[in-house]
C-alpha cells in the first residue's frame, strides 16, 4: 500500500541561492577548501558544500533553516547515503563529516584508489616519517638531474622549457614549432611588461616586452618579429621555403610524434633570484646521461598501449601509441626511482598514500604541461581543460621539486597531503559576511579519521563502505540505503576511464589494490560514460534500477546534471522513469568554478547544476498539484536576481529544461523524445 510522506527542505524550502554563494566562494581554491577531494586529480569534481548541503537537505524535513545545521557537528548515524557514482568522493567525506553511514561505488579503480587514500586514517607522524624515508632514498638522486652550472656553482633547475620540431621535406631545414617566441611572460603584462624570447636565428634568451613586435637580439644583433613564430593555426610554416602542411598531417606522414629539443631553462641560484638561461652542453650531457639508467627501472615504467577512444584519438592523431610516450628520458627516470622507492614500503595504507601523491605528481610532469608563466602556478598541467591536448611547447618541470618549485613530489606533499592531514583533524566551512568575503569556520569535534573497507560484512556506522565495481549491480541489501546523492556522467562529455588510464598504467605497478597488475586500461563495457544517447540512458537506468532496488520507500534519489543539449535531457528523463523514480522538485545549484577552462570556452557557459530530487514512483502518493511552470521559471530567477549571483543564458535554459522535465514526470510520462520536451520548452514561450 502507498503512503504519503513528509516533503524535506529540498523539497520545499531550500535556499539553493544562499548557498550557491557559499560555493562559488569555495569554487576559487577548491583544493585548499576541501582538500580531501582534491589530493589527486578527477573531473567535474562537484563541490563539498553543495553536497553538505544536499544530504542536510534530504534528510531535514520542509521549511528548516539549511544553516542551523551547516556548520554544526551532525550525527545522522541512523542514515544511509550511497553514492553510485563515487569519483573523487565528494559525497561519501561530506556524509562522514555529518555522522553518516557513508557507501561509494566507482567502476574505476583509480577513482576508488583515491577516496580511499584520502579517507583512511594516518597518523602525522608516520606520514612526515614516511616521506624522509623516501626522500633519503631517492631525493638527493632526482635532483641530481635538475641541475645547471651558473656562475662557476652548482644550482637547481626549476624549469626547461622546449620545443617541437619539424623537419622540412622540401628545404631540410628544421623548424621549431614555435606560436611565438615569447615564451615567458607575467600573468599581469600590463603591470609587469618584462618578457622571455628566444632569438629565432641563433636561440640566444632575450630580454623583451611582452607586446615588442621588434627587438634586436642581444647574441647575433638580427632584428626579429617576437610575436612571430612558424605556426599558423593548426599548420607549421617553412620559414626557409614558406612550406605549409597540417602538423597533425606531417605525423600521420612520418608515422612517429614530433622530435622536442630543450632551448632555455629557468634556474633558481643560491641566493634565491631566478633567471633565464639558454640550454648548454652541461645540460645537454645531463639530459643524455638519463636515457642510459632507465633500463634500471623497466618494471616501473609502463609500455602500455594506448587505446582509441574519444579522447584518447586526440594524442593517438599525433602518432603516440604508448602512455610512457608523453615523457621524455628524465621524467620516466625520475618516476622510476620514485616508483622503486614507494614499492619498498612496507605498510599498506603509506605506500598506497605515496602511490596516489606519486600519480598525482604525473600530471605536472610530462610532455603535455606548458608554463603559465610568471606570477601564477607556473605549470599548465595536462589535464588543465579536461583533454589530451597535444603541446607544440612543453614545459618540464623539476620532479623532486626545490625551493619555489610548482607542481613537484616535494611541493605536492605540502600542498595536497599535509593540508589533507590538518582539514581532517579540524575541517571547516565558509561562511559569507556582509562584505561579500568568505571566514573559515572551523566545525567544532568534528573530524575525518576513519577507517575504510571494501567488504560489507565489514561496513558499520564508522566504517565508510568504498566499492570498486559496477554500480548496476552491488551485494547491498534491499531498502537499506535513505539517500542517494549522486553526480552521474554526462553522455557525450570527458570519457573519464580513458584519460584516468594515464594514471592508471603507473599505480597498478605499485601493489596498492588498483587493477590487476596485468589489464592495460580501466575501461570497461558496463562504465555508464558513453557518447551514444541511447546506450548512455540505458546504462544509467540500469544503476537507477539498482538505487531504487536499495532505496528504502521514503527514501530519496538526488543527485545533480545539467547538459546544453535536449537529448541529454531526454536521455536523463528515460533513465529516471525507466527505473522508477518520479522527479519530485528540481533546484538549480553552484556547478564547477565559473573561470574553468572548460566551462569559459563553452559558447554559452553553464555554472549551475540542475539537483533532481527522485522518490520511488509506486511509493510516492503526494498530492501532486502541477504547478505552473512559467511562474516556477519566474520565482527562481527573482530569487538569483534579488541574490546577486549571475545566472547566465545557459544556466535559464538547464533550469527551463528541468522545471519541464519535473511537469512532464509528475504528469505521468514514463518516457519521451527530443521532440516531447522541445515542444514543451517552445509552448512556455521562455526560451
Amino acid at each position: 500500500m502507498s503512503e504519503m510522506y513528509k516533503k524535506s527542505l529540498l523539497e520545499h524550502g531550500f535556499p539553493f541561492e544562499h548557498l550557491s554563494a557559499i560555493a562559488e566562494q569555495e569554487s576559487w581554491r577548491k583544493e585548499i577548501n576541501r582538500p580531501t577531494s582534491y589530493i589527486h586529480k578527477w573531473w567535474a569534481r562537484r563541490l563539498g558544500s553543495v553536497f553538505r548541503g544536499l544530504i542536510i537537505g534530504g534528510i531535514e524535513e520542509a521549511d528548516t533553516d539549511l544553516f542551523d545545521y551547516f556548520y554544526k557537528k551532525m550525527n545522522y548515524n541512523s542514515t544511509v547515503v550511497f553514492d553510485p557514482f563515487m569519483g573523487s568522493g565528494t559525497t561519501v567525506t561530506e556524509a562522514v563529516k555529518l555522522g553518516a553511514r557513508a557507501i561509494g561505488s566507482d567502476i574505476n579503480p583509480v577513482a576508488a584508489a583515491i577516496v580511499r587514500t584520502a579517507l583512511e586514517r594516518c597518523s602525522r607522524e608516520e606520514v612526515l616519517y614516511t616521506y624522509h624515508e623516501i626522500e633519503k632514498k631517492c631525493g638527493e638522486r632526482i635532483k641530481t638531474y635538475y641541475r645547471a652550472i651558473f656562475n662557476s656553482e652548482s644550482v637547481d633547475v626549476l624549469y626547461y622549457f622546449w620545443v617541437k620540431t619539424i623537419l622540412c621535406d622540401d628545404c631540410k631545414k628544421e623548424i621549431s614549432l614555435y606560436k611565438t617566441t615569447i615564451f615567458s611572460k607575467n600573468a599581469y603584462p600590463s603591470k609587469k611588461p618584462q618578457a622571455q624570447s628566444v632569438c629565432p636565428c641563433c636561440g640566444h634568451i632575450n630580454q623583451v616586452s611582452y607586446n615588442d613586435e621588434s627587438t634586436e637580439c642581444m647574441s647575433c644583433h638580427r632584428n626579429y618579429n617576437p610575436q612571430a613564430g612558424n605556426v599558423d593555426g593548426n599548420e607549421y610554416v617553412c620559414p626557409g621555403c614558406g612550406k605549409r602542411e597540417r602538423i597533425v598531417d606531417y605525423t600521420r606522414r612520418t608515422g612517429a610524434p614530433l622530435s622536442e629539443k630543450m632551448y632555455a631553462k629557468m634556474i633558481i641560484d643560491n641566493t634565491g633570484n631566478k633567471h633565464y638561461l639558454g640550454i648548454d652542453q652541461y645540460d645537454l650531457a645531463l639530459f643524455a646521461d638519463t636515457q642510459k639508467h632507465l633500463s634500471e627501472y623497466t618494471h616501473f615504467i609502463p609500455s602500455d598501449s594506448i587505446h582509441e577512444g574519444i579522447n584518447t584519438n586526440q594524442i593517438l592523431n599525433y602518432q603516440y601509441r604508448q602512455w610512457r610516450e608523453m615523457f621524455n628520458s628524465r621524467q620516466l627516470l625520475a618516476f622510476g626511482i620514485l616508483s622503486q622507492a614507494i614499492s619498498e614500503i612496507e605498510d599498506f595504507t603509506m605506500r598506497r598514500l605515496f602511490a596516489v601523491l606519486m600519480s598525482g605528481t604525473l600530471e605536472f610532469n610530462n610532455m603535455f604541461c606548458s608554463f603559465k608563466g610568471e606570477g601564477t602556478g607556473a605549470v599548465r598541467p595536462l589535464f588543465y581543460n579536461h583533454i589530451l591536448k597535444n603541446e607544440l611547447m612543453p614545459l618540464e618541470a623539476n620532479v623532486w621539486g626545490c625551493k619555489a618549485s610548482s607542481g613537484s613530489f616535494s611541493t605536492l606533499f605540502e600542498s595536497r597531503v599535509i593540508r589533507m592531514l590538518d582539514y581532517k583533524e579540524q575541517p571547516f566551512e565558509l561562511k559569507l559576511q556582509e562584505t561579500g568575503k568568505a571566514d573559515k569556520v572551523v566545525v567544532e569535534g568534528c573530524n575525518i579519521e576513519t577507517t575504510t573497507t571494501e567488504s560489507i560484512n565489514e561496513w558499520d556506522e564508522n566504517t565508510p563502505l568504498i566499492m570498486c565495481q559496477d554500480s548496476a549491480h552491488t551485494e547491498l541489501p534491499d531498502k537499506c540505503v535513505d539517500l542517494i546523492v549522486t553526480d552521474p556522467p554526462f553522455f557525450d562529455n570527458v570519457n573519464y576511464s580513458e584519460l584516468a588510464d594515464f594514471f592508471y598504467v603507473w599505480l597498478k605497478k605499485l601493489n596498492i589494490g588498483v587493477g590487476d597488475g596485468k589489464s592495460d586500461s580501466t575501461r570497461m563495457a558496463e562504465e555508464v560514460q558513453d557518447n551514444d544517447p541511447c546506450r548512455f540512458s540505458s546504462k544509467l537506468c540500469d544503476v537507477l534500477k539498482e538505487s531504487n532496488r536499495v532505496l528504502k520507500d521514503d527514501g530519496k534519489l538526488i543527485f545533480t546534471y545539467h547538459h546544453s543539449k535536449a537529448e541529454g535531457w531526454v536521455s536523463v528523463f528515460n533513465a529516471i522513469c525507466g527505473a522508477g523514480f518520479i522527479i519530485s522538485e528540481v533546484i538549480p545549484i553552484k556547478a564547477e568554478m565559473a573561470v574553468s577552462v572548460a566551462i569559459s570556452a563553452a559558447k554559452v557557459p553553464i555554472n549551475y547544476d540542475l539537483v533532481f530530487i527522485c522518490r520511488k514512483k509506486d511509493k510516492f502518493t503526494q498530492a501532486i498539484i502541477l504547478s505552473d511552470t512559467t511562474t516556477e521559471y519566474d520565482s527562481f530567477l527573482h530569487r538569483f536576481t534579488n541574490s546577486g549571483l549571475k545566472f547566465s543564458t545557459g544556466d535559464q535554459s538547464v533550469l527551463l529544461y528541468g522545471l519541464v522535465l519535473k511537469q512532464l514526470s509528475q504528469s505521468g510520462k514514463t518516457s519521451i523524445e527530443i521532440r516531447d520536451i522541445e515542444k514543451a520548452v517552445e509552448s512556455l514561450g521562455l526560451k
